[in-house]
């Protein structure tokens, strides 16, 4: 009759012992319920404090892209003219290398001028300045210095000082040699022929 009665009482306290287990379990799901929610509530807030961020990152990745085909056109276009000079022009009657090089070409009604206005930057006012001043085609603008357009656009008052020649000689020289893709690819990195 003892066992009996041990028994009855041991299976009560297992039995309040589970009642008290499955009680903290349910309050521990309750809390991590609780816990999921506000972590949900957290990252949520965080991806909408990051957006601003990854955008400004995506533009600058952009642009940095940008900047190295810009880069790449350009050490082309230094490499093709370096190429340009290296190669030494020879006389048509022998055949040997001809150390005076070749006569530069006058700016006679003979000679066929470009429209510069395809050139990122130039309209048709500096187009003007700059066939007056002698440079007529691409391969003229190609082989003028900066410097020199700046003085011409200077020369020309403060309506054309603000302009920026800087990339003007190296799309002369794409136009030139008829690398029109190469052209477009670097005038749609440019913005006034800066």
């Amino acid at each position: 009759m003892k066992k009996k009665q041990l028994n009855k009482q041991y299976i009560k306290k297992i039995k309040k012992k589970l009642r008290s287990l499955q009680a903290s379990l349910e309050d521990f799901k309750f809390q991590k319920s609780i816990a999921n929610d506000m972590l949900q509530e957290q990252l949520e807030l965080w991806d909408e404090h990051l957006k601003p961020y990854e955008q400004v990152y995506d533009r600058a990745k952009k642009k940095v892209k940008n900047r190295k085909k810009t880069i790449s056109v350009l050490k082309k276009i230094v490499k093709q003219s370096k190429n340009k000079k290296k190669k030494p022009s020879k006389s048509r009657e022998s055949g040997k290398k001809n150390p005076v090089p070749a006569p530069a070409r006058s700016a006679s009604p003979a000679i066929k001028e470009n429209n510069l206005k395809k050139i990122e930057g130039i309209g048709p006012k500096i187009e003007e300045l700059l066939k007056a001043a002698g440079i007529r085609t691409f391969s003229d603008l190609a082989a003028t210095p900066v410097s020199k357009l700046k003085e011409i656009l200077n020369a020309a008052g403060s309506r054309f000082q603000m302009h920026q020649p800087d990339t003007w000689p190296a799309q002369g020289d794409l136009a030139a040699q008829g690398m029109w893709q190469e052209l477009e690819e670097l005038q749609n990195k440019l913005n006034g022929g800066k």
